[in-house]
């Protein structure tokens, strides 16, 4: 039995009994030990002073190995995401939320306050990647602290919104041996685990050894059609895309707008068209908007209004498919009774395969309209017949094409100076001319979809790499001395190096390939001379065209296009693009980011002094650490060849960082009359290179007058410091969905954001405060609590993304063009009808925002927005937590246990300047990076029963409503019913080795949620779980 689940009823304090209630909220199995024997002294989180006991001043919750494995899941991200006060765990894929979640890299998010503002521990000691799937293996870990308070004080930057601190098993005589498998109630998904534990004393010290292979498939989401028919779906960056054709008047000329160049010169008139292949073929998976979650579905894209929709629902995961290995040893020698060396190694391997879009949308499309001009009449695959509409009905009657004048005979129509086709001289007149296509402007493209010839990277499924494929290597080593004095105090130096490698695969487009085949130049094919004809007359030609029009899969003429059988056959169009032009545009290639800690540490503590009320407890320290960071980017981005992101550049960086610290543990009180009381004062000194410093401190206090009511208090001030990454970063890109509210595009487009670090940085500052009472009666079986916590964060650091700049900057419109009506009908996501004439006189003047870059006119489509970090005003938090448990053993039927626990937010509110401020509880909060999912309350209850060998756990977990963000929705309530069976008993070798099975599901009633409209509404993967009814089984054998 490990020390936490003994120390829960450690009753060496008058506080003992109260705080039992806080650290068995999640006890599944097994009642209370009453054992009162002595107690082993050891470190809580929180305080760096040893105790025989849990008590603390702050609000601290304490899960063992056995609270982990009724859980039921191998990911400890996931178990820290079931807690009540965590918000935003990155649990399952979700592409279409800012933050992009992917799955496997979970880390905790205490109060939905940010990733960077909980800060993770591996046995009292920092790690440099907070993904807690990939730290220790499960059956390795003695328990998990969970403090619910700010410990910058004690811990230094991040420890803002609280410190989950992983404490690993030490000192264990014995083996133990488990396999654990988890599967769907369809079959579509499943994951397995395989762990081996083993440790020996000697006379001198102990070693402990544990290994751990963990295995997932992919959940896709065609595999659950029932969410993805409605939801997360389709995209106005389509393949075919749409383009800017010109209009031509009745004599055969372009006619001319209203509006001017930067020359003064009357620009052409144009209108923005769908690619006429658009929704024409057909398709297995079905053509319409409610096939999303179909394979194969709209082949040929989907035509809404002037807009060709990719529907890639099904090129994405709900869970992504993951693999792991994790291997961990820790020793201890003592060199003499009061001088002793204990060292650990931990070696993990992470590896994620994603799937995504067979190609990006957006792009250097306007770059390619600058440069070329577009893409040219005389492209082989141009569908753009030019013709004069004499009837505007916008199709090719008799009489109405068009002819070009062909002077030298070549069949390529000649061009004047400006680079315009030159009319024959009866431009109506076949026999004077020869047929001619409309140079065009690409308003909107994405480079493949899924039809024609695609590229070699592409899996079965016809799935890209998404951006979760990776993999990562981590090491960790850590070497301590201590010397215990006879006088009780300890000194403990130690020595940490973590090192990260981070391999990750990331698609793109070679923007190099694809203007060079827009102009027919993409060459030489391999083992084919640099010539653009063919010389021996195999159809073979050096130099290649790139056709992005349907006409690479389909049969067009006259701006009309017919389906030859492209879902059985890729090479049928007329002009396919070659299997080398794809490979050459598509580009799957490497990054590489690598992390190193380093950091030496002077630790002693003792007793200061012995008071009236008892012994003053101290703790003195010091500490340096150096975080170096190096970030190798692809050879594309050097050279500036990315089609979504132009260029990425190479850095390194490093961090230094010295502290000071101390606390001190004085006990205020400690009669029979006036009961118990303990005062917590600590402070540290930080001084960070290129930073600056901070000073600290945290005051917290315990008190108990009555052996069944006790009080707590704390107060800290904290800081993150901003991140490598965020001060150093290079510019670089990413994709988010983007509505346009000045073009009415509520179809959420994903669209570029380029973003690049920021040395200016303040760091962030905090101050937190926290109040608590505990009820304990019936001699510790019946247990209440609440705490409230507020958060006063100044200085937040954000990463202003496309969909914030994009409102800003509508905001701003508003206030110059009041009158705009509001929009009836409206889409999802709508509130005003934009009258077009005034939208583009805003996107024209000199009050938009600059960060916006937009194609030309006509489509002024959103090609690039430019984000940036920047230090937010202000954010609060606060909020409550409560706890009550009763146990009852009744004997003849067994012991019974009952637990809830709940958090309601009171209060989450943000400042990023501006008019960008707002309320986030009850909110789905998708287009804000720093705020997650914030239901107002979320609660957890569970029943236990023990009957000698046997035991049951059966729980429910729910979450409150949110509203919507995309859409005007309401995301629901789920309850998740969760069902355990445990047989502990067998004794194979009769030399008390001891075997436990285990059973049960979670979701047991199968719950999924209802989709409600379009894109990402109904569904939140932060708070809904899309597998369905999950049922497991455990083996674990102990020797």
């Amino acid at each position: 039995m490990s020390i936490a689940r003994n120390d829960r009823r450690t009753t060496s304090s008058h506080f003992g009994l109260a705080w039992t209630a806080v650290v068995s909220l999640f006890l599944p199995f097994g009642t209370l030990a009453d054992d009162q024997g002595e107690i082993e002294e050891i470190v809580v989180t929180g305080s760096l002073i040893k105790r025989d006991n849990f008590d603390s001043a702050s609000p601290l919750q304490v899960l063992d190995d056995v609270d982990l494995q009724a859980e039921a899941t191998p990911a400890l991200g996931e178990i820290v995401a079931n807690q009540t006060f965590n918000y935003g765990t990155d649990v399952f894929a979700s592409h279409y939320s800012v933050t992009n979640p992917e799955g496997n890299r979970s880390s905790a998010n205490f109060r939905g306050l940010g990733e960077g503002a909980t800060l993770a521990l591996l046995d009292g000691k920092r790690v440099t990647d907070s993904n807690l799937n990939n730290l220790i293996p499960q059956i390795a870990i003695a328990r998990v602290d969970i403090l619910k308070d700010g410990a910058s004080a004690l811990y230094g930057s991040d420890a803002v919104a609280g410190v989950i601190n992983v404490v690993s098993k030490k000192n264990i005589n014995g083996a133990e041996i488990g396999v654990f498998y988890n599967m769907d109630s369809e079959g579509d998904h499943d994951e397995y685990v395989a762990n081996f534990l083993i440790g020996d004393r000697t006379d001198r010290g102990y070693f402990t050894f544990a290994t751990e292979v963990r295995e997932k498939t992919a959940l896709f989401q065609t595999e659950r059609p029932d969410i993805t028919n409605q939801s997360v779906s389709s995209s106005d960056s389509g393949n075919p895309g749409v383009y800017d054709v010109p209009i031509r008047g009745p004599n055969g000329l372009i006619l001319a707008s209203n509006l001017k160049d930067d020359q003064n010169n009357a620009i052409p008139n144009v209108e923005t068209l769908v690619d006429p292949g658009c929704g024409i073929a057909a398709s297995p998976g079905g053509n319409g908007p409610n096939v999303g979650g179909m394979v194969r579905n709209n082949l040929s894209g989907r035509v809404s209004e002037n807009v060709c929709l990719f529907e890639f629902g099904e090129f994405f995961n709900f869970v992504t498919p993951n693999k792991t290995i994790n291997s961990y040893l820790n020793y201890e020698y003592r060199i003499n009774d009061q001088f002793t060396y204990e060292g650990s190694f931990i070696y993990s391997r992470q590896r994620n395969k994603s799937r995504g879009a067979p190609s990006n949308p957006g792009g250097r499309i306007r770059d390619i309209n600058n440069l070329l001009g577009g893409i040219s009449g005389d492209h082989p695959g141009n569908p753009y017949r030019a013709f004069y509409d004499a009837n505007d009905n916008g199709l090719i009657d008799t009489g109405e094409h068009l002819f070009a004048a062909d002077v030298n005979g070549d069949k390529v129509p000649d061009r004047n100076t400006d680079g315009e086709v030159v009319l024959a001289a009866d431009p109506f007149d076949a026999s004077q001319g020869i047929p001619f296509n409309e140079d065009v402007k690409i308003a909107d493209l994405r480079l493949f979809g899924k039809m024609g010839v695609r590229p070699s990277n592409l899996d079965e499924t016809g799935a890209n790499l998404g951006y979760a494929t990776y993999d990562i290597n981590q090491i960790r080593m850590t070497h301590e001395f201590t010397y215990s004095f006879d006088n009780g105090w300890e000194v403990a130096a130690s020595g940490l190096m973590m090192q990260t490698n981070d391999i990750r695969n990331r698609k793109n487009g070679s923007f190099r390939a694809v203007l060079l085949g827009l102009q027919g130049e993409l060459g030489p094919a391999p083992g084919v001379s640099d010539l653009r004809e063919d010389q021996d007359g195999d159809g073979v030609v050096a130099m290649q065209w790139y056709n992005p029009f349907a006409t690479n899969a389909l049969n067009c003429a006259d701006r009309v296009c017919t389906d030859p059988g492209v879902a059985a056959n890729d090479n049928l169009g007329d002009y396919p693009n070659t299997q080398f032009v794809a490979d050459s545009i598509d580009i799957n290639a490497l990054r590489r980011w690598q992390s190193k800690l380093t950091s030496i540490e002077l630790l002693t503590t003792g007793d200061l002094l012995e008071l009236r009320t008892g012994s003053v407890g101290a703790a003195f320290g010091a500490e340096w650490r150096q975080y170096n960071a190096e970030w190798d980017a692809r050879s594309d981005e050097n050279q500036c060849n990315n089609w979504y992101d132009a260029c990425g550049g190479d850095y390194s960086a490093k961090d230094k960082n010295v502290s000071f610290y101390y606390e001190f543990a004085v006990p205020f009180v400690d009669d029979s009359f006036y009961g118990y009381g303990e005062l917590q004062l600590a402070g540290r000194y930080s001084d960070y290179s290129g930073i600056g410093s901070s000073f600290d401190p945290k005051y917290a206090a315990l008190y108990q007058p009555l052996t069944w009511l006790s009080f707590r208090a704390s107060y800290s001030e904290a800081f993150i410091a901003p991140t490598i990454e965020q001060r150093f970063t290079p510019i670089s890109s990413f994709l988010q969905s983007t509505n346009d509210f000045l073009l009415n595009d509520f179809e959420g487009t994903y669209r570029t954001n380029t973003f690049q670090g920021n040395q200016d940085l303040r760091p962030e500052t905090a101050k937190i405060s926290n109040f608590g009472v505990s009820l304990t009666f019936l001699e510790g079986d019946l247990n209440f609590g609440l705490d409230y916590s507020n958060f006063d964060f100044k200085d937040r650091i954000t990463l202003l993304t496309g969909p914030r700049v994009v409102d800003q900057d509508f905001k701003k419109f508003l206030q110059a063009y009041p009158n705009t009506p509001a929009c009836d009908p409206c889409k999802d996501g709508q509130g005003y009808a934009v009258n077009r004439s005034d939208a583009i006189a805003w996107i024209n003047g000199t009050d938009t925002d600059s960060s916006i870059i937009r194609n030309e006119g006509p489509s002024y489509t959103i090609v690039n927005i430019n984000a940036y970090y920047l230090n937010a005003n202000a954010m609060q938090h606060s909020a409550f937590d409560f706890y009550a448990n009763y146990s009852i053993d009744t004997n003849n039927l067994g012991s019974f246990r009952f637990d809830l626990s709940a958090t309601q937010i009171d209060e989450y509110s943000f400042d990023f300047g501006g008019d960008n401020k707002g309320k986030a509880v009850g909110k789905q909060n998708l287009d804000i990076d720093v705020i997650p999912p914030l239901p107002k309350m979320r609660v957890i209850g569970s029943i236990n029963w023990n009957f000698g060998d046997q035991a049951l756990l059966l729980r429910a977990r729910w979450a409150d409503e949110v509203d919507a963000t995309k859409v005007d929705a309401v995301i629901e309530s789920l309850t998740y019913i969760d069902l355990t069976y445990a047989f502990t008993g067998f004794d194979w070798t009769s030399k008390g080795s001891m075997t436990t099975f285990e059973i049960g599901a979670r979701n047991l009633t199968d719950e999924y949620p209802r989709p409600d409209g379009g894109f990402g509404a109904g569904i939140e993967l932060a708070l809904h779980d899309p597998r369905g009814r999950m049922f497991f089984g455990r083996v674990k054998h102990e020797f």
